[in-house]
C-alpha cells in the first residue's frame, strides 16, 4: 500500500507540474546589450601557440626604419561579448584629448576605419596610420584612443588581468583604452663620432637620413659600424663622402638644396664641401 500511495503521489505531482507549466510564460533573456572591449595580443607560447600575454599600449620608433618609410600602419583588436548578428553594428572609439599630444592629420590618420563590427563577426581592427614627421626627432608623441558605450554596445568591464592562463598572475590592463607612443629620436652613433665627422661633418639625424638615400646606410648600420657584416666601414668613407657631395651639389644646382632641421644648408667638411655660392 505504501508503494502504491507513493506512485499515486508521484503521478499527481507530475500532472500538477505539467498543468502549472502549461500556463507559465517563459520570459526572454533581457540582460545587457553586447559588451565591447580592447584586447590586443602581445605574445604567444612558442610550443602551444596559445596566447601568453596582452598589451594596452605600444611604442613605435622610426629611428631604425629606412629613410624611404614615411608612415607606419598599426592595428589593435576590438572584441565583443554576446551573440553575433546578421547586421553591421557601429561602435564608438574616440581620441582621449587630455592624454594625447599628437595632432590628427599632422602626426596620424584614422581615415582607414569604419568602426563597424561586421555581420557574423565578433571582432574588428582599429587602424592607425602614424606619420613620420621631422618633429619626431625632437620629442616623442602620444596618441590615446578610448572606447565608449553606444546604442549597440555597453561597457561591461574596464580592465582585465594580463595573463594567458587563469592561474598565472599578471598586471592589470585597460579594456577601454589603447595608447601609442611614437618617436624618431637619435643619439650620435659611436662610429660617426669616431670617423664620420672627418668625412660628413657634425652628426645630425637629417644629414644621416639624407646620406642613407645615397648609400643605403641606416641608423642600425651606423650602430654596428666597423663590424664584419656592417655596411658602414672606414674603408668606404671616402667614396661615400664624395658620392654624398655629388648628391648634395646636384640638389643645390637644381634649386632644391638640402637643409638641416633649423633651415641651414647641409654642408660637408674640407674637400667634400658643397658649393652653395648661389645661395649666399
Amino acid at each position: 500500500m505504501k508503494l502504491r500511495n507513493l506512485l499515486y503521489f508521484a503521478a499527481g505531482s507530475l500532472l500538477l507540474s505539467t498543468v502549472s507549466c502549461s500556463h507559465e510564460e517563459v520570459e526572454p533573456y533581457s540582460g545587457p546589450k553586447a559588451g565591447i572591449f580592447i584586447q590586443e595580443v602581445a605574445g604567444t607560447n612558442m610550443t602551444s601557440g596559445l596566447v601568453s600575454s596582452y598589451r594596452d599600449s605600444t611604442n613605435i620608433s622610426f629611428a631604425s626604419a629606412p629613410a624611404a618609410i614615411t608612415d607606419y600602419v598599426l592595428r589593435f583588436t576590438i572584441r565583443t561579448i554576446g551573440d553575433v548578428t546578421d547586421y553591421p553594428r557601429k561602435y564608438s572609439i574616440k581620441v582621449d584629448e587630455k592624454a594625447t599630444t599628437a595632432v590628427e592629420g599632422v602626426d596620424y590618420s584614422l581615415s582607414r576605419n569604419d568602426y563597424i563590427i561586421h555581420p557574423y563577426q565578433s571582432t574588428d581592427s582599429c587602424i592607425i596610420t602614424l606619420l613620420r614627421t621631422t618633429a619626431l626627432r625632437q620629442k616623442s608623441l602620444v596618441l590615446k584612443l578610448k572606447l565608449e558605450a553606444n546604442e549597440n554596445f555597453d561597457i561591461i568591464f574596464d580592465s582585465y588581468t594580463n595573463s594567458g592562463a587563469w592561474n598565472i598572475p599578471g598586471d592589470t590592463l585597460s579594456a577601454l583604452t589603447y595608447a601609442i607612443r611614437f618617436s624618431e629620436e637619435y643619439s650620435e652613433p659611436h662610429y660617426w663620432d669616431w670617423f664620420g665627422n672627418d668625412f660628413f661633418g657634425k652628426f645630425t639625424p637629417t644629414k644621416m637620413l639624407e646620406l642613407e638615400k645615397v648609400m643605403g646606410w641606416t641608423y642600425s648600420d651606423w650602430n654596428s659600424g666597423g663590424q664584419g657584416t656592417s655596411k658602414v666601414q672606414y674603408g668606404r668613407m671616402d667614396f661615400a663622402a664624395n658620392a654624398f657631395k655629388n648628391h648634395l651639389q646636384k640638389r643645390a644646382d637644381g634649386g632644391d638644396p638640402a637643409r638641416e632641421d633649423d633651415g641651414s644648408l647641409m654642408q660637408l667638411p674640407g674637400s667634400y664641401a658643397v658649393d652653395y655660392s648661389a645661395y649666399e
